[in-house]
């Protein structure tokens, strides 16, 4: 199969995964789901806000790190030292909050926010999981996918 091809199975697949999630979350009040995934799989295709976190130094460049994912502990640690990192997340905390404030009083069901780094593997994979664990905290029902991590099985 050529990268082409390959590129375009996968982000089926993604958008598979996607449309599987918005069929299960279907009552009234409004749900979030944050998702991860790898530019070189290309951006799914359901999606409010997308932001790119490849700004962050990239752990697959760490040997030690390269095979793991952002669900690992090595790679949370990385990821946490980095300066740009903390700030990252308490300006899009902030900006997400804000934009769940003005869903609600737009009385939308669902807002799709997307997280991308090279792989879908480390950097993208951390943010969801830290800013999930903020916004269930604050009671949010809150739905994470790892396309990328999901598409690896």
């Amino acid at each position: 199969m050529n990268k082409k091809n390959n590129k375009n199975t996968k982000k089926k697949e993604i958008d598979c995964i996607s449309n599987t999630v918005l069929k299960k979350i279907n009552n009234k009040t409004l749900k979030i789901i944050f998702q991860s995934f790898g530019f070189k799989y290309g951006i799914p295709s359901h999606t409010n806000y997308l932001f790119d976190v490849r700004f962050l130094p990239n752990p697959y460049w760490e040997e030690k790190l390269k095979k793991l994912n952002g669900l690992n502990e090595e790679v949370i640690k990385f990821i946490e030292k980095q300066k740009k990192f903390n700030v990252f997340i308490k300006k899009t905390k902030k900006y997400i909050s804000y934009l769940i404030n003005i869903s609600k009083k737009n009385k939308y069901e669902l807002i799709i926010i997307s997280f991308g780094c090279t792989g879908g593997q480390h950097r993208s994979v951390y943010i969801v999981e830290k800013l999930c664990n903020l916004f269930k905290k604050k009671g949010y029902n809150i739905v994470k996918i790892h396309n990328s991590l999901l598409n690896k099985k």
